[in-house]
């Protein structure tokens, strides 16, 4: 813990780690396959897939699933179930508050089901590896933001097919997740 604690620091300076897709890589890629939704809609899925990267869900083994990857001690098969899990429950929410009129919640929730969708394609997380900092801080640098990241927007776009699947898995698991029956 103290290890990944002084590499988080030399990392980042004074700010903790950002160990997801790059920022930007995560924006352009709701930008990219949701470019014909609304402003603010665009805005909300932007907001609830970094609700799922929020400081306080980065080193937790428990929910390596919502960023497709897994803990020491689980199967793939245990961490695409959960996955799948939380992406059902975030398009349910989805639906359910678009039901009830509340659309910024609606793109907000869409945006956390699509969060597990844009990391399954990141070359760091692709076949739920594992995730655990505790073991191996070393991992941390591939990371989202990290200045030898494997998952920065550069690195994306450098890499067309990834790119091409990732919009297109975006697309089909909102189409499909907004068409579940209720």
């Amino acid at each position: 813990m103290i290890a990944t604690m002084i590499l988080m620091m030399m990392v980042s300076g004074s700010q903790a780690a950002d160990l997801r897709w790059g920022t930007n890589a995560h924006e352009f890629l709701m930008d990219e396959a949701f470019s014909y939704e609304s402003p603010a809609c665009l805005e909300q899925l932007k907001k609830g897939s970094a609700d799922v990267d929020a400081f306080e869900h980065q080193f937790s083994l428990e929910l390596s699933y919502q960023h497709a990857m897994r803990a020491p001690y689980q199967s793939v098969e245990t961490a695409r179930t959960k996955m799948l899990a939380f992406i059902a429950q975030a398009y349910k929410d989805a639906r359910e508050a678009l039901a009830r009129g509340d659309a910024d919640t609606s793109c907000f929730q869409r945006g956390r089901g699509l969060h597990p969708i844009q990391d399954s394609t990141s070359p760091v997380h692709e076949g739920f590896q594992v995730w655990d900092p505790y073991l191996n801080p070393l991992q941390i640098l591939d990371h989202g933001d990290q200045p030898f990241s494997k998952e920065t927007l550069e690195a994306l776009r450098a890499d067309p097919p990834r790119l091409q699947r990732t919009i297109d898995l975006m697309r089909e698991t909102d189409t499909a997740g907004m068409l579940a029956p209720h």
